[in-house]
């Protein structure tokens, strides 16, 4: 009986640990193609402009009508395939630099007034250094260089590209809209249309994520059908659980009558095990493992734990039924 329940309860771990693996795999795989892509996650909308009009002035547009989105612009320049303004209204994801003296955008450096610049790895012209601070020379105006990416051969961006701040206070924000292909990331679907209406702008759609996973022969697909086969194991596991008998607590010396009562009965003895194993998978999977949203795990992993109670409690319901009727 014991070997029994130690191997019911084996078989419910495994699938709480399954499915927390499997969601490492996919947020892990979905950050290097962030990172690989300069920041940008999938699908992103690029617009090619024929609006005579400043990027500041798009930006307050994009402000006023997204304030609650998390917006990132990349303004790529039509007449300079290096030159890459960059636009969010929040802090970036930190991309890998080349060093430890480096760093990336964050929001208040599209707050401010004063444009910073990140260059590649490959990046040499119009670079200078003066008291030890390197800067950029763009059109007679120095930006400083504030880090250095490190070499990367999945970026779409070619190795030589600097990437320059800019804003509503910024003199990167004067530019011109039709001057720029337009990268919009974080746009809601159903709004890609009114931005096309507003810039007069054509406008395609970049899945980057499926040219990564095609490229890499990775299979979300898969991860899907595992994580599912974890949750369909999880459940059956728990309706067997529910229709063996379990060896009484009562054999253990507990004094108290009311903890007796409530370690004999059987759903309370399965929630605590189920607790355990849905608390301590949750704290433990990720002191070894990637999440970039730790509350998705905790998400799932309740989402398992909360079908298995539910099973639990109807396979008990009918088993007690039956044996009633018999």
């Amino acid at each position: 009986m014991k070997i029994r329940n130690f191997i019911i309860t084996l078989i419910s771990l495994f699938c709480f640990i399954g499915i927390g693996l499997s969601l490492s795999r996919q947020q892990s795989q979905r950050a290097d193609q962030v990172l690989n892509n300069n920041g940008l996650s999938s699908p992103y909308y690029v617009y090619n402009s024929k609006k005579h009009q400043s990027i500041k002035s798009f930006i307050k547009y994009l402000n006023k009508n997204w304030s609650g989105e998390r917006l990132q612009v990349h303004f790529r320049s039509k007449y300079n395939s290096d030159q890459i303004l960059i636009w969010a209204n929040y802090n970036l994801k930190s991309q890998p630099m080349a060093n430890s003296n480096s760093r990336y955008f964050n929001k208040s450096d599209f707050q401010g007034t004063i444009p910073f610049a990140v260059i590649s790895a490959e990046t040499k012209e119009n670079l200078f250094t003066m008291q030890n601070n390197r800067y950029l020379s763009e059109n007679n105006h120095y930006f400083s260089v504030i880090g250095q990416l490190k070499k990367n051969t999945e970026s779409p961006y070619r190795q030589t590209a600097y990437y320059l701040t800019t804003g509503e206070k910024q003199t990167t924000g004067k530019a011109a809209l039709n001057n720029f292909y337009i990268v919009i990331d974080g746009l809601p679907k159903n709004d890609k249309q009114k931005v096309a209406h507003y810039l007069r702008a054509s406008t395609r759609t970049v899945n980057y994520a499926g040219k990564y996973n095609k490229r890499h022969g990775i299979s979300p697909t898969k991860k899907f059908v595992f994580t599912c086969f974890c949750i369909i194991v999880g459940l059956i596991n728990s309706g067997i659980w529910a229709t063996i008998v379990i060896s009484p607590v009562s054999k253990f010396k507990i004094k108290s009558q009311i903890l007796t009562k409530l370690f004999t009965n059987s759903f309370v003895r399965f929630f605590l095990v189920n607790t355990i194993l849905f608390l301590g998978t949750g704290l433990i999977l990720p002191l070894f493992n990637f999440y970039s949203d730790i509350s998705q795990l905790f998400v799932l992993l309740g989402f398992l734990w909360l079908m298995e109670n539910f099973t639990f409690i109807i396979v008990l319901l009918l088993s007690r039924r039956r044996r009633i009727e018999a």
